[in-house]
């Protein structure tokens, strides 16, 4: 019997990127995942009609019209009104690149008892004053949606100084004094979205987290001017997709000739041809798996028992 999964794609004025995330969705598929495709949808009007009309009659597509607040709130609005049993968050820049993209992590935690599946960027670094957690990024996270909805009730994928914006209440009464504090790395002037989430489930200790390892990357070196990279073969995240609008030109001209290249896929409409091309290009990477423990009461960050490593390498390979 096949599973139902959400998968939110949020959207901001970037039409023909979307137009490539949708396509590498449907492109993708396993027929033991149904899904629908979820649109929190955040661009000025003559976008949102258009694309509003472009998929009109696509069963598989839903547009959902979201305030343009913060990057993390399309995630909180779409939530409330997902349908699928399972939940599947993904940037505009995100292109699933393998069919079992979403079966591999709905069985590891189907199978294995996982919380979450994602990728950890290290922003919990930054945040370690505030307690040990283990974050997985927004951009492709999978869960079941009750987790979801929980996180978002709870705390939110919204940073903390667009609360009021939004006219969002944390219902945990942890959450201000998380949140709070005077010094760098104060969340409420810039966390990134979705930090607070990450704490809230480690602290309540509602599952743990597996992180795919980034197996190959586009770029310089790892997290040093990487601008894409896929995650064990089943995403790949463009990472800048179309924040280099807000990069100054020196810092876009240290990149090199293959960020260029880059941005004229971006520029030109990512077809599957483009990012296939791209995907191509990359280079290995060895970054291992990893996830939380909660052995004796404290958290902590590991590799995986080899049957999952094992689970995952071999689902890959198979039909």
């Amino acid at each position: 019997m096949s599973v139902t999964c959400s998968v939110i794609i949020t959207h901001l004025n970037c039409p023909a990127m979307l137009d490539g995330v949708i396509a590498h969705a449907k492109a993708h598929r396993n027929p033991e995942v149904e899904y629908e495709l979820l649109i929190a949808d955040q661009s000025r009007p003559d976008i949102h009609a258009m694309i509003c009309s472009k998929y009109s009659k696509d069963k598989e597509v839903r547009i959902l019209k979201c305030p343009k607040v913060d990057a993390g709130w399309p995630i909180d609005c779409a939530v409330k009104v997902a349908k699928g049993d399972y939940c599947c968050t993904l940037d505009v820049d995100a292109f699933p690149i393998h069919p079992k993209w979403l079966l591999i992590p709905i069985r590891l935690i189907k199978e294995f008892g996982i919380g979450m599946v994602g990728h950890r960027t290290g922003l919990d670094v930054a945040y370690q004053h505030k307690g040990v957690f283990f974050e997985l990024n927004n951009y492709f996270r999978v869960s079941k949606t009750s987790l979801l909805k929980e996180l978002s009730e709870q705390v939110g994928f919204l940073r903390p100084n667009a609360m009021s914006l939004a006219r969002f209440s944390p219902r945990n009464h942890e959450y201000n004094a998380f949140s709070a504090g005077n010094d760098q790395h104060n969340l409420g002037n810039w966390a990134d979205t979705g930090v607070i989430a990450n704490w809230y489930m480690d602290n309540k200790r509602l599952g743990t987290k597996l992180s795919l390892c980034m197996n190959k990357f586009l770029g310089k070196a790892e997290y040093v001017g990487a601008y894409g990279m896929v995650l064990d073969d089943l995403v790949f995240h463009l990472v800048l997709g179309y924040a280099e609008d807000y990069m100054t030109q020196e810092r876009i001209n240290g990149f090199g000739a293959d960020f260029i290249r880059a941005k004229n896929v971006i520029n030109n409409g990512p077809t599957l041809e483009a990012i296939r091309s791209m995907v191509n290009t990359c280079q290995d990477n060895n970054t291992i798996r990893t996830m939380t423990s909660f052995a004796g009461g404290a958290i902590s960050f590991i590799e995986p028992p080899q049957e999952i490593s094992a689970f995952i390498d071999s689902e890959k390979k198979a039909p």
